[in-house]
């Protein structure tokens, strides 16, 4: 089944890897797109239990742009340095040349 992801507005956080995942990806000229690294909080949480929660945040970064790397034109690591301390912010037209979408429209 082919799965066609449409963009409108604002694509943020895990949204990002859906519309990316699409077999045809289309974006609106008016959307943004923003990733951004993982954020978590740990009030009152033990010394162990934080350590794991971390580690599992970094696998799941990882994954995530791997995954990127996989359905753009960039490579992973474009992906991890992107969104590392402040949010990053891309229009529709960086989308299509960063290999995000096939279409905007």
């Amino acid at each position: 089944c082919k799965i066609i992801t449409v963009g409108y507005g604002t694509v943020m956080s895990a949204a990002t890897l859906v519309l990316a995942a699409g077999d045809q990806r289309k974006i609106s000229r008016f959307s943004w797109f923003m990733n951004h690294e993982m954020a978590y909080s740990m009030d009152e949480t033990r010394h162990s239990q934080a350590k794991a929660y971390v580690a599992q945040a970094d696998r799941e970064e990882s994954l995530w742009c791997h995954w990127m790397e996989e359905f753009t034109n960039k490579p992973a690591d474009f992906w991890l340095k992107n969104g590392r301390g402040i949010d990053a912010y891309f229009n529709a037209d960086q989308l299509l040349s960063l290999g995000v979408v096939d279409e905007v429209f």
